[in-house]
């Protein structure tokens, strides 16, 4: 009984701790994004070609890969070494000849959370979907109404390249 309650309490106060944490957590500002991606340009370029030729890739972090054996340990820290390089947390894609989406920013649960990162779209964005001259400002305008929020807007790079803005309440 006793450690049953202890391990209750314990798991209760990690959950807080956890929960802070992420919340003091903020999305990288736009300027810094584009930034990175201008003084990256290349490497950029490089994973999207990378990528495409890794046919079986989902999905790769710093520490996750689906499928597990789609490509060489060898593969992995190239891909691994620029995600560092380049402050990605992950890359993945359900159609590659579409797009890819290389994430920067992660919180949340499966049900809520927000994600910002780059897009790279071969095709042009989709008509449903916004495509905003700044996503910090739309965002903050999104967010004063105090309503919950589903948001997913884009704000173009150049040729090919977006940042996305994700955010569910």
């Amino acid at each position: 009984m006793y450690n049953k309650r202890f391990e209750l309490v314990f798991l209760f106060l990690i959950s807080i701790i956890l929960l802070l944490l992420t919340a003091c957590d903020s999305a990288p500002a736009d300027d810094i994004l584009i930034n990175n991606f201008r003084e990256h340009r290349s490497d950029f370029k490089k994973l999207i070609t990378m990528f495409r030729q890794d046919k079986e890739l989902g999905y790769i972090s710093q520490k996750t890969i689906s499928p597990m054996d789609a490509i060489s340990e060898e593969r992995k820290k190239e891909y691994r070494d620029l995600l560092k390089e380049l402050k990605i947390k992950q890359i993945k894609s359900y159609d590659k000849n579409e797009n890819i989406a290389f994430n920067v920013y992660a919180v949340g649960l499966s049900v809520t959370g927000a994600a910002k990162g780059y897009e790279y779209c071969e095709k042009q964005i989709p008509a449903h979907l916004e495509v905003v001259r700044n996503l910090d400002e739309d965002y903050q305008k999104e967010r004063e109404k105090d309503e919950p929020l589903a948001y997913y807007k884009f704000r173009h790079i150049e040729g090919n390249w977006y940042l996305y803005y994700s955010v569910d309440d």
